[in-house]
């Protein structure tokens, strides 16, 4: 169980974002030796400063005692690629911006094999990654619960079996947790990062099921926002993946992505407070 006088705050997707990242770390009210960062995954691409914001990552984990790095679908094929090169692989990582990357490195593609373009920290950090944190009574995961179940049961001899490759790929890509609560997803104007053509996050509509509450606020308040959530649940679902222009807030699910590569801002998620935070 979560100690009463702990905070948690869950950072949402950065995608090479490191001024906002940095930004947002000097706004957050985290005390380092005692309270915890949850980081949800998607460090890398799009953006011009993936090397920047894997630097930036490594100092964190050295600065603070209580530190989480969730694995997103960006950093898992990139991996997949460096270990397994495969064209459909190496399609697939150009269309989620994986130039930007190597731009940031000075590196081509040529030197996506073995990430030998890296220095061995930034290696060793993704590569630690992991798919899901749960501390009750929350459960953090990059874009399913599923994360957790795979996780759960893998051992250290499966992590590179490439049908257990393939289920961390489905879950880390998924969007079941926002299709469980909008049916309507055109209606609901609700993409995922890797379908959207314009480059922007989606604007967050009211749910059709009359049971959701989206968090709406000015991304200029550096104050941070605390909302309440329609009823308690046993457990809350925090995750990122796909980009709402505000928090999507549900009675049981938090999606704490808003898109800062796209120009809107990078959110973090204090508990037990309920508040959040932006740069």
């Amino acid at each position: 169980m979560q100690h009463s006088d702990k905070s948690i705050f869950a950072i949402g997707d950065i995608h090479g974002d490191n001024d906002a990242l940095t930004r947002l770390l000097r706004r957050l009210p985290v005390r380092p030796d005692t309270d915890q960062l949850v980081f949800m995954g998607d460090y890398i691409n799009r953006g011009e400063d993936t090397r920047a914001v894997l630097e930036t990552l490594i100092e964190v984990k050295k600065q603070y005692a209580h530190t989480v790095f969730l694995m997103g679908n960006h950093e898992h094929l990139l991996l997949e690629y460096a270990s397994h090169p495969d064209v459909e692989i190496l399609r697939t990582l150009r269309k989620m911006g994986i130039e930007t990357t190597l731009a940031s490195y000075d590196a081509t593609v040529r030197e996506l094999q073995g990430l030998s373009f890296m220095p061995e920290s930034h290696r060793n950090f993704l590569q630690s990654l992991v798919l899901s944190y749960s501390c009750d009574p929350y459960l953090f995961v990059h874009a399913d619960t599923e994360e957790a179940d795979i996780a759960a049961s893998m051992t250290a001899s499966e992590s590179s079996n490439p049908h257990r490759a393939v289920l961390v790929d489905k879950a880390l890509s998924n969007r079941r947790l926002i299709r469980e609560y909008v049916k309507d997803d055109s209606r609901q104007n609700i993409t995922s990062k890797t379908e959207q053509e314009n480059g922007e996050p989606a604007s967050a509509g009211a749910s059709n099921s009359g049971s959701s509450t989206i968090c709406a606020f000015n991304a200029s308040d550096a104050e941070g926002v605390t909302v309440t959530t329609p009823y308690k649940q046993e457990r809350l679902v925090v995750f990122a993946h796909v980009s709402f222009e505000m928090p999507l807030v549900m009675p049981d699910r938090i999606c704490v992505d808003t898109g800062s590569v796209y120009g809107n801002m990078l959110t973090a998620l204090e508990l037990p407070a309920m508040r959040f935070h932006h740069a």
